[in-house]
């Protein structure tokens, strides 16, 4: 218990001081987990979550109301609102924030697992790793890494 207690405490310490970060991985490297989110990614040009989320939505919206979509422009404010409001209305969907609305919004717009895969596959391709990937590589070849979680694909 008192180890938790004080790897909290140094995690809290390091906020935002890259060198007592850099000191931390010095010393208890291994010993830490990293837990990566998508944001990680968006430097090597791969979208978010909520990007995809609206890419989806956007397509969905345009579907069942037999709009196409090269003529809807989803960064558009209005027709934000208007994509939410539908999704807000609609059951089947989950609504703007819901816990499962990427997942949702995904498999309704690419019912296919397979495709799915390919969709995926197809936005990584070509893709090179950026600064922070490299970085987590170092780390876990040197063994001051212990291990990393993250939700990227």
């Amino acid at each position: 218990m008192g180890d938790a207690i004080e790897s909290s405490s140094a995690v809290s310490e390091i906020d935002s001081d890259l060198g007592v970060l850099a000191r931390a991985v010095s010393v208890q490297g291994a010993q830490l987990t990293w837990l990566i989110g998508a944001g990680s990614s968006v430097m090597s040009g791969i979208p978010t979550a909520g990007q995809l989320t609206l890419r989806f939505k956007h397509a969905l919206y345009c579907d069942a109301n037999g709009l196409d979509v090269q003529d809807v422009d989803p960064t558009d404010a209005r027709i934000r609102r208007l994509i939410a409001d539908y999704f807000g209305a609609n059951q089947n969907l989950p609504g703007p924030g819901q816990n499962d609305e990427y997942a949702a919004s995904f498999e309704k717009a690419y019912p296919s697992a397979d495709v799915r895969a390919d969709f995926i596959a197809q936005l990584c391709r070509g893709m090179v790793p950026n600064y922070g990937h490299h970085l987590l590589a170092a780390l876990m070849v040197s063994g001051r890494l212990g291990a990393i979680f993250t939700t990227n694909f």
